[in-house]
């Protein structure tokens, strides 16, 4: 028996788990070293906090069975109830799992249609699996930002709320009614935490596990420290937005000045499959030599799962963080 497809089929498992790592350190890392970071600052101000999903962040859960809530409440499925929420989506986890499922046979299937060779076939399933992961975490990254980008006017509403004299549960419900995105529905949700009776420090806590952000966790940290020591919470939130809008203004400037190499990084990635459709169509027999080969499919497989982890590993690297 031939060893080399099982060598390379046990180097496309260690690529994609390889892939997944990249993929997920990029969405999670940071955001999990903020979340540890703000757990040893200000670890007593977790205790009792209210982290499991409820019916009030979740509405979606009230026209689900029992079964299935049963099904949703697992522990094993709560770093992916954690990422939907980040996403902004109201569906179930176990709906994703099944998404993921659907892919894997659908990419076994189309690579069993080109190629009907089993370590090909179950390397594509495993990476097909993995699509609606991508999707989830390209989508709580895009909200992220666009909270993010909106933040500074929202503490804008709340220092002009709070020095006229309103509590913390008008605060945030006038910042939902007056802002619109995501901004608005993450206020609205800690603002009927607050209307339901929960502390605003356990209200922040769960805005702030949901959205794991660094401007984000600047204001929640402004609040609870204000709480804890008093102080003048109007004029600090005042020179946390000017922070924020200077950050944005300098992350602005660093995008258009590093446009030029990210362009020139993709225009550099599509060459190969740029050269190889233009192979395809002039001259068929230059390429039916690799495709049509033994190890071709082999070849091709573990080019794309290198370029791939290549990809996002510099995509990593240059990312600048401000």
């Amino acid at each position: 028996m031939n060893a080399l497809p099982i060598l390379f089929f046990i180097a496309v498992l260690v690529a994609a788990f390889f892939l997944l790592r990249v993929v997920g350190d990029s969405a999670f890392g940071e955001a999990r070293k903020q979340r540890r970071e703000f757990e040893k600052e200000f670890g007593s101000y977790l205790t009792n906090g209210r982290r499991e999903p409820v019916l009030l962040r979740r509405p979606h859960l009230a026209t689900l069975s029992p079964f299935e809530r049963r099904i949703e409440a697992r522990s094993e499925l709560k770093r992916l109830v954690r990422l939907i929420e980040g996403a902004g989506l109201a569906v179930p986890a176990y709906r994703v799992l099944l998404e993921m499922i659907v892919c894997g046979v659908i990419g076994a299937f189309a690579a069993f249609s080109f190629f009907p060779k089993w370590w090909l076939v179950v390397s594509a399933g495993l990476l097909a699996a993995t699509l609606p992961l991508v999707r989830l975490w390209w989508l709580r990254h895009r909200r992220i930002a666009r909270i993010e980008s909106s933040l500074a006017d929202a503490i804008d509403t709340v220092k002009r709320s709070l020095r006229a004299g309103n509590p913390f549960v008008s605060t945030f419900k006038l910042v939902s009614e007056s802002m619109e995105g995501p901004i608005a529905t993450e206020f609205a949700i800690a603002a009927a935490d607050l209307s339901y009776g929960s502390d605003p420090r356990s209200a922040l806590l769960a805005m702030l596990d949901r959205v794991p952000s660094v401007p984000l966790r600047g204001f929640v940290t402004a609040i609870l420290v204000q709480r804890e020591t008093g102080g003048n919470l109007a004029e600090t939130l005042d020179h946390l937005s000017n922070v924020i809008r200077e950050r944005f203004r300098f992350e602005r400037k660093l995008r258009t000045l590093t446009a030029e190499g990210r362009l020139s990084a993709w225009i550099l990635i599509s060459v190969p499959f740029v050269l190889a459709a233009t192979l395809h169509f002039r001259s068929p027999k230059y390429l039916a030599a690799l495709t049509e080969s033994d190890q071709g499919p082999m070849l091709l497989g573990g080019c794309a799962v290198l370029m791939l982890v290549g990809v996002l590993w510099m995509q990593r690297i240059a990312r600048v963080k401000v």
